[in-house]
């Protein structure tokens, strides 16, 4: 008997997504380097699931991260970031305003995660954690290399731009199990580094070891991975809590103010308080969370992962405000 193909499913990981800091547009990227783009008030409003803009970003290559600036939204693929102006979204060209190669350029390592944040003065930076081990910190303004941040043994899968707390400007988790926290100032960044998995009540030997989560705002951090979900005092570097679940691997953390947002393999999206409390459970779609992006402004975090369908909540609300569907080409 032969199948008829065209009528089977088509399966779409969602690898990433982010919201541009105004609030104004919402980005999405697949294992296929599809990246598509909304207009968040559209999407609220239910004028339209249609996205504005869909192209492939990385030449046909898989886009691992996304993050964005008031400027651009930025992409890492393999080996290379590429930079696109969020007032370019409506128009047609697939030609990014710039881009950026990264790590030993006669290899492709992969862009696994990446943050970008504004520090006073300072200007804008952006960090990058990578499948080589390292960590680099990027000036936003020139497209220098700042630091690579070498300590971990195997590849990085999260890091988070901090601000300054506790002397921490950097923090990274990755397949080694390790945390750590850097201080881009001294000549010897790397300041901490701790084993989540150590710690008996966060050890959960049939998951792993691997951290592939970390989140900061102000002096607190959450990190989860193999090991359950934690959050931890940056100043103190003790561990604060235990937060929920118990079960399945952490791939996704968010700090919202006095919320902790925690999504797990095959588990509802948690919210819970500083003192590891669950407070609230949204049912969504995907079986394996990969993300979470957030935008207080707009009043919504987007939960996407292994399916095509995007559940968008209210960040204070913990309600659903909207599910849409990553577009198969």
């Amino acid at each position: 008997m032969v199948r008829n193909t065209s009528c089977l499913p088509v399966y779409t990981t969602i690898t990433c997504q982010t919201i541009s800091p105004g609030g104004d547009f919402y980005a999405a990227s697949s294992d296929d380097g599809d990246v598509c783009v909304w207009k968040v008030d559209h999407l609220l409003a239910d004028l339209s699931n249609k996205p504005i803009r869909s192209w492939r970003a990385a030449d046909g290559s898989p886009v691992y991260s996304l993050t964005s600036t008031d400027r651009f939204l930025i992409t890492g693929g393999r080996g290379e970031l590429r930079g696109w102006e969020w007032n370019m979204m409506e128009g047609s060209t697939e030609t990014p305003s710039w881009s950026i190669r990264v790590g030993d350029l006669t290899s492709a390592t992969m862009i696994n995660w990446m943050d970008s944040d504004k520090q006073g003065g300072l200007g804008e930076r952006l960090v990058v954690g990578c499948g080589d081990g390292n960590v680099y910190v990027y000036d936003l303004e020139t497209r220098e290399l700042q630091y690579a941040l070498r300590g971990h043994q195997k590849f990085v899968h999260s890091v988070a731009a901090a601000d300054g707390s506790g002397g921490v400007a950097v923090i990274s988790g990755g397949e080694d199990g390790a945390v750590k926290l850097w201080d881009t100032r001294k000549s010897n960044p790397e300041i901490y580094s701790f084993l989540p998995h150590t710690e008996a009540e966060l050890s959960r030997p049939s998951l792993g070891t691997f951290i592939s989560s970390v989140s900061t705002a102000g002096d607190w951090m959450v990190c989860g991975g193999g090991p359950a979900a934690s959050l931890w005092n940056l100043s103190t570097r003790i561990m604060s809590s235990k937060l929920p679940p118990d079960d399945g691997s952490v791939f996704a953390t968010h700090l919202v103010d006095d919320k902790i947002f925690v999504a797990a393999q095959n588990q509802p999206l948690l919210m819970s308080n500083f003192g590891g409390e669950s407070c609230s459970e949204m049912s969504v779609r995907s079986s394996c969370v990969y993300s979470l992006a957030v935008n207080q402004q707009k009043d919504v975090v987007a939960v996407a992962g292994a399916s095509s369908t995007i559940d968008i909540f209210s960040v204070n609300k913990q309600t659903l405000l909207k599910s849409l569907t990553f577009p198969n080409k």
